[in-house]
Order: structure tokens, then sequence, then C-alpha cells
């Protein structure tokens, strides 16, 4: 089965991550606890990473 790479929901995912990641370092956000950064760090690389490794154009891939 073939879709979209644009209408995969991973890649939005992936991208959405990496966009909060991005503006959370520019803006300098964070919690006032340190594991609650930490976790909220760790959470969106996961995303990142998943959807790097993810074919978008294989729904059976997911």
């Amino acid at each position: 089965m073939d879709q979209k790479k644009w209408q995969s929901p991973v890649v939005w995912a992936s991208f959405a991550a990496l966009v909060i990641a991005f503006l959370g370092d520019v803006l300098g956000l964070s919690f006032d606890s340190d594991l609650a950064n930490q976790m909220i760090s760790a959470g969106l690389t996961l995303l990142v990473g998943f959807g790097v490794l993810n074919n978008p154009n294989s729904k059976a891939s997911f």
C-alpha cells in the first residue's frame, strides 16, 4: 500500500516534535523541574528519531 509522504501521521508528528524542540531551545522554555525538562526533551527526541527511521511511503511499515 502506497501513500503520499505528506499524508503520513508519523511525518507530521515528527515535524511537530522537531519544531517544538527547536522553539523550546531558541526561546529558552523550561520547567521548574529538571526531570520534567529531561522527560519532555527525551520524548521529543524519540518522536523525531522515529520519524527519521520510518518509511512514510508504506502504511505497512508504521
